[in-house]
């Protein structure tokens, strides 16, 4: 923003002059209106000072936003641990029932086979060990289906969750 946008977005204050304040580094994120040296431009000056006072942006509130950020940042960081141990465990704990039943399905599929190849001494038996088998590779299939929105579930909150944490952080930040 130049010095006449400056002046401009600021029009409806009587200012004489806008100046940026540069540094080595560049602009230092500060710019200054200048205002005439009379009783008029320092009610002028106090009109803009009262109305960056109602709007939360005036000096004294920048730095007790600074202060205030400072004092919670430890609890924020202590927060967002909490957030991710407690998603490490949740992640965990389907890992090792996904694991659970992949070790748990070539055995049992394997103890259904040797049975139906053992032979069987009639036909009714037979149909019930191949009904078992099924039921129970639907059951495997089924529990497989729900680990697995389970875990687009959790990886979804999860996001979102640190979407809303990050969000939450910027408007304590502001």
């Amino acid at each position: 923003m130049g010095n006449q946008e400056l002046l401009d977005y600021f029009s409806i204050y009587d200012a004489m002059r806008a100046r940026h304040s540069y540094g080595p580094q560049g602009h230092r994120g500060m710019s200054v209106l200048i205002f005439e040296a009379s009783a008029i431009g320092y009610l002028e000056v106090e009109r803009l000072h009262k109305h960056f006072v109602e709007q939360g942006t005036d000096k004294d509130s920048w730095r007790r936003t600074k202060m205030q950020h400072e004092e919670t940042k430890e609890e924020m960081y202590m927060q967002e641990q909490f957030f991710k141990d407690q998603i490490k465990i949740i992640h965990d704990s389907r890992d090792a029932k996904e694991e659970d039943i992949k070790r748990m399905q070539p055995e049992e599929c394997e103890k259904v086979k040797q049975s139906c190849t053992t032979g069987h001494v009639n036909a009714k038996e037979y149909r019930l060990k191949v009904e078992e088998y099924l039921k129970f590779v639907e059951v495997q299939d089924k529990e497989m289906e729900n680990l697995v929105a389970e875990k687009e579930k959790l990886l979804h909150a999860c996001g979102m969750g640190y979407a809303a944490m990050k969000s939450r952080h910027w408007e304590e930040e502001v």
